[in-house]
């Protein structure tokens, strides 16, 4: 895995109405039928489904076509025969897959999926395909049920499920510095979902802290990568400053894990504050060169462990 891509899909309506013969796709009691159509319909369009219903179709035509012509040859009773069976459990997995790249629906959040791909290009442009084949199936029920149709992908699935009861979420971008571009550069290509240069307006609490970078792993936890610069200066980092600070803004937001890459800071005092931050579990201090092997876990993490964050290392 090289990229992973975040969609998240909303509507406002009536509902689609579905009848017994409708066969949920996806996950039940967080999917909500409505989603689970829009979305079925449209990922159809584009890729292969595979899931517990699709392999007890091709089961069934193995069946028919391989299995019952031999029962007529082989010289033992029928009964003999055990070729067992495949059980559609709607608790499984569903993942639906074009070329380089699995979609993989979100188990926990309702229209929320996951583009997976060792191919960054791949993916951005199967998500490109989906969000038009959504728009399509949106104007399809349009006043059948469906009013309007949100779709929220990249920098938007970020900024869209940052909400806190304490924030009035006035969003400001700040200029990034050099280092800082540095980072997000090798950010971008795992994901197009990191926001870089937040500053939120939070009630009561001043100044607005300025996150350098968010991601999500989910629509309702995130990772805060802290950057921070110390070359062609005297100054190092206290531990006040590398993960004091840093804790006190993720607490702010759900954040659940907290990176922080600094540049410019002796060996020694990295030591220190390595070991400092090992003492805490919500910390990692590291340098620009382990920014992928670092961050490319908890990407992994978004899919296959929600909702609950585990441990980068």
């Amino acid at each position: 895995m090289n990229t992973i891509e975040h969609l998240q899909l909303t509507w406002e309506g009536d509902g689609i109405k579905t009848d017994d013969n409708y066969r949920r796709r996806l996950p039940e009691r967080t999917w909500e039928d409505t989603a689970d159509v829009l979305f079925h319909k449209s990922a159809i369009e584009l890729c292969e489904e595979i899931s517990p219903h699709t392999l007890k179709e091709k089961y069934a035509e193995i069946v028919e076509t391989e299995i019952e012509p031999i029962k007529e040859v082989l010289p033992v009773p029928e009964g003999n025969i055990r070729i067992g069976n495949v059980s559609s459990n709607r608790r499984s997995r569903v993942y639906y897959n074009r070329g380089e790249t699995v979609i993989v629906p979100s188990h926990h959040f309702n229209g929320v999926v996951h583009l997976v791909s060792n191919n960054k290009n791949a993916a951005r442009d199967l998500r490109g395909k989906l969000v038009t084949e959504l728009e399509k199936k949106a104007e399809q029920y349009h006043g059948i049920g469906v009013e309007e149709v949100d779709i929220y992908t990249g920098e938007g699935f970020t900024l869209q499920n940052i909400e806190h009861e304490n924030a009035d979420l006035s969003l400001e971008r700040k200029e990034a510095g050099e280092f800082e571009e540095q980072i997000l550069a090798e950010l971008k290509p795992l994901s197009e979902s990191f926001v870089g240069n937040l500053v939120v307006d939070f009630i009561d609490y001043s100044p607005n802290p300025e996150f350098d970078v968010i991601y999500p792993i989910n629509p309702h936890q995130f990772v805060q990568i802290e950057i921070k610069d110390y070359s062609g200066t005297n100054d190092e980092p206290g531990e006040k400053e590398a993960i004091q600070n840093p804790l006190r803004r993720a607490s702010l937001l759900d954040i659940v894990q907290t990176i922080t890459v600094v540049r410019g800071v002796g060996e020694d005092r990295l030591s220190e504050l390595k070991n400092h931050s090992e003492l805490r579990n919500q910390i990692d201090i590291i340098e620009k060169h382990e920014v992928e092997e670092t961050i490319k876990p908890l990407l992994e993490q978004s899919v296959q462990n929600p909702p609950y964050l585990m441990r980068s290392r």
